[in-house]
């Protein structure tokens, strides 16, 4: 769930800045309306690791309640959602079709560009800004309201985000934030960030990024100049349970987020303009790519505590 490697925002801010990417009053995009974006399965999906598993076969729509939801779950919180630079806006994914569909555009009032995201389960995207905003977007609509949180707090300001469920299947959740100073929560009533740890035993000098689950699960998605590593986080120590690097490595650099559906991360990185999209599922610890080009960049990523812990059965 976050945005670009810190060697991108470096390029960024010599070149425009803290990123003029048009969020907020004046926004250059215009909507092009509440479209599915099929973003089609490679045929001869290139396999990092042996997988025995069959990929997703493409379609246009991406439906709501393929699993069972729990009732305090608000609509449409059983998918997983993005947050693309190229235009802007909001996006579902379904992960079992592998379709995007445009919410909508973001009109959150920042002159900066979203740095990364997470979901909440009463419906609405918490988005953080490259200027340390954070703001909780309905997704429903893509409507953006301000949080008030106060940017800054011990040396937090722009970070990668997470919910993660409080107990395995507990409608309680915590928001989870990380960066280079480590792991921290947010409580999202006070707005108070409180350090957690500093991540011992990961190298997070480039950044990270978060994705939990229903199941009290908190995923750290890590970038290093020459690949990526996956941990599992102990929300106490914030230490790794278990981490794994990738081999062969993602290419790294440019935007990159995560998230969790159905038993496995999915991972986006684009090293090179639009972004590419891989599942990596920690039963067998195969990476696979499964979309070559989504046809945007994505620069957030993120899932609420609602989806389902593992893969419903096929219909």
């Amino acid at each position: 769930m976050r945005a670009r490697s810190l060697l991108s925002l470096w390029v960024l801010a010599g070149a425009v800045g803290c990123g003029t990417t048009g969020a907020g009053t004046g926004n250059p995009f215009a909507d092009a309306g509440n479209v599915s974006h099929d973003a089609t399965p490679d045929t001869g999906a290139r396999k990092l690791a042996s997988d025995s598993g069959t990929l997703p076969t493409g379609d246009a729509t991406a439906p709501s309640g393929d699993a069972s939801v729990p009732s305090d779950c608000a609509d449409g919180t059983d998918l997983v959602y993005v947050v693309s630079s190229s235009d802007n806006s909001l996006y579902s994914f379904y992960p079992p079709t592998l379709a995007f569909t445009k919410v909508g555009v973001l009109a959150c009032d920042s002159m900066t560009s979203p740095f990364a995201m997470s979901v909440a389960r009463d419906g609405y995207a918490w988005v953080n800004y490259d200027d340390g905003q954070v703001f909780r977007v309905s997704l429903k609509d893509a409507t953006c309201s301000a949080t008030g949180f106060t940017p800054g707090q011990h040396g937090f300001t722009t970070f990668g985000m997470g919910f993660s469920a409080n107990a395995t299947g507990s409608s309680a959740e915590t928001l989870f934030v990380c960066w280079t100073q480590g792991l921290a929560q947010i409580d999202t009533t006070s707005l108070v960030l409180t350090p957690v740890g500093t991540m011992p035993g990961l190298d997070i000098t480039s950044g990270c990024d978060l994705t939990g689950n229903g199941a009290g699960a908190l995923f750290s998605f890590i970038t290093q100049p020459t690949q990526w590593t996956l941990a599992q986080l102990d929300k106490v120590t914030s230490g790794p349970m278990w981490q794994r690097s990738l081999t062969p490595p993602i290419p790294a650099g440019g935007a990159w987020g995560t998230s969790f559906w159905g038993g496995d991360l999915y991972l986006y990185t684009a090293p090179t303009g639009n972004s590419i999209v891989w599942r990596y599922r920690p039963s067998d610890q195969t990476t696979v790519q499964l979309v070559s080009d989504v046809g945007f960049t994505i620069v957030g990523a993120g899932e609420s505590t609602c989806v389902p812990t593992t893969a419903p059965p096929p219909k």
